[in-house]
């Protein structure tokens, strides 16, 4: 008989990593949610490339060569993308972890619980529409879309629920990423990209920008007519008016609170304010478009007013348990701070708009 050779230390490392890494793995799984999933094989320059061929442009996926570093570097694991479609896919990614959203004396107006619980992008089944609900939760009838652009509202609904389900029975997060990628990128068009360089907002940035600030490419300028005075500068993605008391205040506390090394001051001029939303990659303007989804989403499911949530949420006169609530995209500013006027059908015509961008970036057209 030949002489057993002894294990290499190299074999010896193989077998211990396949005895012990699946556990580390798995407790590593737990830590962030609980939850063990299958690797993501979602493609997102694919699908932006999808909206941008939608629109027949290119910014999801334009380079953009300018940077902020103060401000566009805040997070390690995208400082080398230089592409909105990136910083979109980035932060939905980590929305799916449950978090609080930082309303602060919003809460109040809302009338919010004391103990409100955590959401995320997949911890609440989204609420099926239908005219009578959309009366409620819109508040004008004339707001109230066309039977065609609800069957489109719900077919989007069934498409993301199914996603959830999926995602929740450990199936891989790529069909979650694309539901969610496609509202925002189409969304960001329907908002700003469409026009975001043209001499209207180039001549705002111009007039209102601080000193020394030359207005990015992509980054629209925008002076809504029908805003309070303090209220009608418009900038980016998202279209946030830069205004550290205004409706960015609760994205300034959470950014801070997140990225501790790019803190913001909560009551800093409007001059920084506008180097913050209008900043070439538009780090925080995109951080602050997915996080005003998830605002809305945390005043319906942690309301103690019937009027602020769907009416789906209602039994036998009664708000159900915040767990079991389902939330809604369409909701009047005045009911679940909705920051969106495409997803509140403002013109009549930009929520079907949206829809139809978003269910073609998904496939369902």
């Amino acid at each position: 008989m030949g002489c057993r050779q002894k294990p290499s230390i190299r074999w010896i490392a193989l077998i211990l990593t396949m005895v012990f890494l699946p556990n580390e793995i798995y407790s590593l799984g737990k830590k962030r949610g609980g939850d063990n999933r299958l690797p993501s094989d979602f493609d997102g320059r694919r699908l932006a490339q999808k909206i941008d061929s939608y629109f027949s442009r290119t910014e999801l996926l334009k380079e953009r060569r300018e940077v902020d570093r103060s401000r566009d570097n805040c997070q390690e694991a995208i400082q080398g993308e230089n592409r909105f479609s990136s910083r979109l896919n980035y932060f939905v990614n980590q929305e799916l972890t449950p978090d609080h959203r930082d309303l602060g004396g919003i809460s109040r107006i809302y009338k919010l619980k004391n103990s409100p619980i955590r959401n995320s992008l997949i911890s609440h089944r989204m609420c099926h529409v239908s005219k009578e609900s959309l009366r409620r939760t819109l508040k004008l009838q004339s707001r109230v879309p066309s039977d065609l652009t609800i069957n489109k509202l719900n077919r989007f609904v069934n498409r993301y629920n199914l996603a959830r389900d999926r995602y929740l029975n450990g199936q891989g997060d790529a069909e979650v990423k694309t539901v969610w990628n496609s509202l925002m990128g189409c969304l960001a068009y329907t908002e700003s990209l469409t026009t975001a360089d043209g001499s209207r907002s180039r001549d705002v940035a111009r007039r209102h920008g601080p000193s020394g600030y030359k207005k990015p490419l992509g980054v629209k300028f925008y002076l809504d007519p029908h805003q309070r005075p303090e209220s009608r500068l418009n900038i980016g993605l998202y279209q946030f008016t830069p205004n550290s008391r205004g409706n960015i205040r609760p994205c300034l506390s959470r950014w801070n609170r997140l990225y501790s090394r790019c803190r913001e001051g909560l009551n800093d001029p409007q001059s920084e304010m506008t180097r913050l939303t209008g900043s070439p990659r538009q780090n925080f303007n995109a951080f602050c478009g997915v996080d005003k989804i998830l605002q809305s989403f945390y005043v319906q499911v942690n309301t103690l007013k019937s009027q602020n949530t769907h009416p789906s949420n209602i039994s036998r006169g009664a708000l159900i348990n915040s767990d079991d609530r389902c939330v809604s995209l369409h909701f009047y500013a005045g009911y679940s701070y909705n920051h969106f006027g495409p997803l509140q059908n403002t013109t009549r015509s930009n929520l079907d708009h949206l829809m139809t961008c978003t269910l073609d970036a998904m496939g369902e057209l």
